[in-house]
C-alpha cells in the first residue's frame, strides 16, 4: 500500500496550510520511493516546526494522528528526527498541560510503543477501541517477553506482570472480539507459566 492511501496522509494532504507544505512534499517524495530527497524535505519542515508556538504543534500532531485506525499506516512516516524533535515534544507538553485528555498518552503508547502511557490513556478512557486493542497487544508483547525463557529464567517483574495479566483479562471479557477465547486461554497460559516459576524459587 502506498503511503499516501493512508486516511490519515490523505488528510493532512488536504490541509490548506502554508506551515505543512514541506511535510507534504516528504509525503509525496517517500511515497515515490525518494527517501533522499524526502528526508531532506523533512529537514526543513521540523526547522520551521522549531519555531512553531504550542497550538501550531498540538494541531498538527491532532491532524497526523486522529484519522490512522492503525498504527503501521504512520510507520513509514514516524522517523526518529521527525519523533525526536516534534511529536514527542509535543505530546508531553500536552500531556503537562491537558492531564485529563486521554490522546497525548494514547498517541504516545500506540505510536511510540510505550505500554505505561497507554495504561494512563485507558485510566482516563476505556471505551476506545483502538487504545484497547493497542494496550493488549503491547501486554501480550511483554508477557511473552517476561515467559519466554521459562522454565529455565524468568525476565519480568511479578508485580508489573500480576498487574497486565488482570487487566488483560479484564478487557478480554468487556471487549467483544472474534478470537476472544484464544487471547483468554494465552494470557492464562502466562499465568500459570509465572505462578510456577514464583513457587518453584
Amino acid at each position: 500500500m502506498m503511503i499516501t492511501d493512508s486516511n490519515v496522509i490523505r488528510t493532512l494532504l488536504k490541509i490548506e496550510n502554508e506551515d505543512y507544505d514541506l511535510f507534504h512534499s516528504y509525503c509525496i517524495l517517500l511515497d515515490k520511493g525518494l527517501r533522499k530527497p524526502a528526508l531532506l524535505e523533512l529537514d526543513r519542515f521540523l526547522k520551521r516546526a522549531q519555531k512553531w508556538k504550542y497550538g501550531t504543534r498540538v494541531h498538527f500532531c491532532t491532524y497526523f494522528f486522529s484519522d490512522s485506525q492503525k498504527s503501521n499506516d504512520l510507520d513509514a512516516l514516524l522517523t526518529s528526527n521527525l519523533v525526536d524533535q516534534l511529536i514527542e515534544p509535543t505530546l508531553i507538553e500536552m500531556i503537562k498541560q491537558e492531564p485529563f485528555n486521554y490522546l497525548p498518552y494514547k498517541w504516545y503508547g500506540i505510536y511510540l510503543k510505550n505500554k505505561q502511557f497507554l495504561y494512563e490513556a485507558y485510566k482516563i478512557n476505556e471505551n476506545d477501541n483502538l487504545l484497547n486493542l493497542s494496550l493488549l497487544n503491547l501486554i501480550d508483547e511483554s508477557l511473552w517477553y517476561s515467559t519466554h525463557h521459562l522454565p529455565h529464567g524468568y525476565l519480568g517483574n511479578f508485580a508489573d506482570d500480576e498487574k497486565d495479566i488482570i487487566t488483560a483479562l479484564l478487557m478480554i471479557e468487556n471487549l467483544n472480539l472474534k478470537d476472544s477465547e484464544v487471547r483468554k486461554e494465552k494470557i492464562l497460559d502466562y499465568k500459570k507459566e509465572i505462578e510456577d516459576y514464583k513457587n518453584s524459587i
